[in-house]
C-alpha cells in the first residue's frame, strides 16, 4: 500500500528550544519583565504576584530546602490547591535541580502515601487548610513515611500548623522563606534530567509515575504555543489542578514560555471564573467541555461578554455544537487538543480550522510530533479511515514510569512510539478523531479513574461477593461510577459506598455513585464478566437520581 494512504500525520517543525532548563526559561521572564504579573489565585481573598516577587521567594526557599539536605535529583511532593505558592515552591526546585512531584488536593492517605513511597520523596509541602478540609492528618501520615526528612506547610484558613510530628519537623512556609537567605546562583540542568514526576492512574491499580524531563515538558509547551496561536504577555485562566498535567504544563508553564501570566481558580465556580476574567483581561483559558460550559453560563446570568478573552482549549471530551454555538456568541474560540499525561499534547485543532473541524476530530499533529494509527496488537500502520490505537513520537514523549519497566516496555518502545491505548480513526486530511479506549478507565470530570483500583478496594469490603466497575455516561461529568456487586447478603447503598472509602482514605471523587445489586454477571464466552454488557444495560443512569442504589437483574448473556 502506497505511504500516501497510510494513517500517518506529521506536525509542523519545532524550532530548537532557546534553553535547556525550565528555570532557564523562568529567569529569562523574570529578567525581561520582572514588574508583569506572573500568578494571580483565587483563594480565599486572592492573592497576585509579580515575577519578581515570585523569584524572591523561590530563591529563598530555596536555600531552605537544601539547608533540610535536598540535594539536585531529590525528589519534592507539592500538595497544594492552585495557588501563588504553587509556583514558589516549583521555581524552588527547578532552581537547585530538584525533581516536583505534585500531588492532587482532593488525594487523601492511601494515594499520598503511596506517592511518598515511590518517589522517595525527601521533603513533602502543602497548606494548612485546603477547601475548608484540614490537612493535619496528612501532614502527620507524610512525616511517617521513611525517606521524608520535613514537612513545610502554608498558612491558609483558620487551621494552624501542627507542631513536629514523628519527629519530623512541621515548618510554617512563609515563615522559612520570610527568614531565609536569596539562592546565590542556580543548577545548571540538563535537558535530559527528570524535572517532574506526574501521577496517572491510567488503567493499572497502581497510580503510574510518569518521568518528564525538561526537555519533554519545554517541547510540550513550545508546540502547544505555536499550535495555539500564542502571542507574548498573554493571560492564561486555569481552572485544572496543578497537579495535573494540563495544569502544571499549560497553566504553569505556558505562561512562563510566553512571559505572561497564570490566572488560576481552585474550585471551577462559572461566576469566579467570570469575575477573574474580567480583573485581569484574561486572554486564553483552558478546560473541559463542563467546565467551559459552567463559565458561558455564568457569563450569560451575570450579562458579562467575556470582552479580553479570545479563545478556549477544550480537552477530555469531545466539544457538543451547542457549546460551540454558545462560545462564537461571546465571540469566543473553541479549540480542540487530545493528549496524555505521556505525551501532551498529541494533536490539536487550529485557530483557522473551519467549526466542524473543533466539533468533528480531535485536532492533527502538533509541531515536532508525528502521529500513526496501528494495530493495537502488531503496531502495524493501518490505512486512513480504518479504526486503530493512536501512537504518537516526539521530544515531548516522556522517558518512562517511575520503577515500573514493564509498564514502560508496553507503551513504549525502542524507536520512541508512544501507544496510548486509545482507539482512533485518521482523516484524509491527517486529522483524528477518538473514538473509544482501550483502558479500562472511567473519566469522570477530566479525572482517570482506574476501575479496577476500586473493584480493589470494594472487594474488601464485608458483605460483598463480588464487584465489577464500570463508567456510566454523564452530560455533566462526562462518566461517573457505578458499582454493579453481588452481596453476601443485604443489598449494599451508596451511603455504604461512601462510608467504606472514606475510612480507606481514598479520594472522593473515586467513590461510586450509583451502587446495582445483582444475584450473577453477565459473562462472555471466556468466563469472563461481561462490562459490555453491564455498561449497555445501564447506560441511561443518568435519567435516575444520582446516588441511589437499587437491586436489578442482569439477563444472562455470552459474548
Amino acid at each position: 500500500m502506497s505511504s500516501a494512504h497510510l494513517a500517518v500525520g506529521f506536525g509542523e517543525a519545532l524550532p530548537e528550544l532557546r534553553h535547556p532548563a525550565i528555570a532557564d526559561y523562568w529567569d529569562e521572564a523574570v529578567a525581561a519583565v520582572p514588574d508583569q504579573l506572573a500568578v494571580a489565585d483565587a483563594c480565599g481573598p486572592g492573592f497576585e504576584m509579580t515575577y519578581r516577587q515570585v523569584d524572591d521567594a523561590a530563591r529563598r526557599l530555596a536555600t531552605v530546602l537544601l539547608a533540610h539536605g535536598m540535594r539536585r535529583g531529590d525528589v519534592l511532593a507539592i500538595q497544594m490547591p492552585n495557588c501563588c505558592e504553587f509556583f514558589i515552591c516549583a521555581m524552588a526546585a527547578f532552581k537547585i535541580g530538584v525533581t516536583v512531584t505534585p500531588v492532587l488536593p482532593n488525594y487523601g492517605c492511601s494515594e499520598l502515601s503511596y506517592i511518598l513511597d515511590k518517589t522517595q520523596a525527601a521533603i513533602y509541602i502543602t497548606a494548612s487548610e485546603i477547601r475548608d478540609r484540614s490537612y493535619n492528618s496528612l501532614i502527620e501520615r507524610a512525616c511517617g513515611r521513611a525517606t521524608v526528612r520535613c514537612a513545610l506547610v502554608n498558612q491558609r484558613g483558620n487551621t494552624p500548623v501542627p507542631a513536629a510530628t514523628n519527629e519530623v519537623p512541621v515548618l510554617d512556609l512563609m515563615e522559612e522563606i520570610a527568614h531565609a537567605q536569596p539562592l546565590e546562583e542556580s543548577v545548571v540542568c540538563a535537558p535530559d534530567e527528570v524535572a517532574a514526576i506526574l501521577f496517572t492512574s491510567g488503567s493499572e491499580a497502581a497510580p503510574k509515575g510518569v518521568l518528564l524531563t525538561h526537555r519533554n515538558l519545554l517541547s510540550s509547551e513550545s508546540a502547544f504555543i505555536l499550535a495555539g496561536g500564542f502571542r507574548m504577555g498573554e493571560h492564561m485562566l486555569m481552572p485544572a489542578s496543578l497537579a495535573h498535567a494540563t495544569g502544571f504544563m499549560h497553566g504553569m508553564l505556558t505562561p512562563i514560555m510566553v512571559r505572561g501570566s497564570s490566572i488560576m481558580v481552585d474550585r471551577v465556580r462559572g461566576e469566579e471564573c467570570v469575575a477573574m476574567i474580567d480583573k485581569f483581561q484574561v486572554t486564553r483559558g483552558m478546560g473541559t467541555p463542563t467546565i467551559v460550559d459552567r463559565i458561558l453560563c455564568a457569563a450569560e446570568t451575570l450579562n458579562n461578554p467575556l470582552g479580553s478573552l479570545d479563545c478556549m482549549f477544550c480537552g477530555g471530551a469531545p466539544i457538543p455544537k451547542s457549546l460551540l454555538d454558545a462560545a462564537e456568541g461571546f465571540g469566543v474560540r473553541l479549540i480542540s487538543v487530545y493528549g496524555s499525561t505521556e505525551s501532551a499534547p498529541h494533536t490539536m485543532s487550529r485557530q483557522n480550522d473551519a467549526p466542524d473541524r473543533h466539533l468533528t476530530t480531535d485536532g492533527r499533529a502538533v509541531p515536532g510530533v508525528e502521529i500513526r494509527v496501528v494495530n493495537p496488537d502488531t503496531h502495524e500502520t493501518l490505512p486512513i479511515g480504518v479504526e486503530g490505537e493512536e501512537a504518537s513520537r516526539g521530544p515531548n514523549v516522556f522517558v518512562g514510569y517511575l520503577g515500573d519497566r514493564a509498564a514502560t516496555r508496553r507503551v513504549l518502545d525502542d524507536e520512541g512510539w508512544y501507544y496510548s491505548g486509545d482507539l482512533c480513526v485518521m482523516d484524509e486530511q491527517r486529522y483524528i478523531r477518538i473514538t473509544g479506549r482501550r483502558k479500562d478507565i472511567i473519566l469522570r470530570g477530566g479525572e482517570n479513574i482506574s476501575a479496577l483500583e476500586v473493584e480493589r478496594i470494594i472487594d474488601a469490603m464485608p458483605g460483598v461477593l463480588g464487584v465489577s466497575v464500570i463508567g456510566v455516561p454523564d452530560s455533566v461529568m462526562g462518566e461517573r461510577v457505578c458499582a454493579c456487586v453481588i452481596p453476601k447478603d443485604e443489598p449494599l447503598t451508596v451511603d455504604d459506598m461512601r462510608a467504606w472509602f472514606k475510612s480507606r482514605g481514598v479520594a472522593r471523587f473515586k467513590t461510586p455513585e450509583y451502587v446495582e445489586n445483582l444475584s450473577e454477571f453477565p459473562l462472555t464466552g471466556t468466563g469472563k464478566i461481561s462490562k459490555r454488557t453491564l455498561r449497555n444495560q445501564y447506560a441511561g443512569l443518568e435519567k435516575d437520581t444520582v446516588g441511589r442504589s437499587r437491586i436489578t437483574a442482569v439477563t444472562q448473556h455470552h459474548e
